[in-house]
């Protein structure tokens, strides 16, 4: 818990192509896009978590592309 008694406000997201989703998971090495998303062949992208205001960046592939939302997608 955070120090003001409520749960650490999480935000997760995916940076592709100058387009940012939302995600509902992130794994070691798979996530699940939230927002709705059309296909997105293989490509490079950034996964945005960020836990109190603290953020971090990864730099990762998706080797199979994104084919739509509540699906697991890899990355590497």
């Amino acid at each position: 818990m955070a120090a003001n008694g409520y749960s650490a406000k999480v935000v997760l997201q995916l940076v592709v192509g100058g387009n940012t989703f939302s995600l509902s998971h992130v794994g070691s090495r798979d996530i699940i896009v939230r927002d709705e998303c059309s296909e997105i062949p293989a490509t490079d992208a950034e996964i945005h978590v960020s836990v109190n205001d603290k953020r971090s960046i990864r730099k990762v592939f998706l080797p199979y592309g994104i084919s739509g939302p509540r699906r697991p997608i890899l990355f590497l």
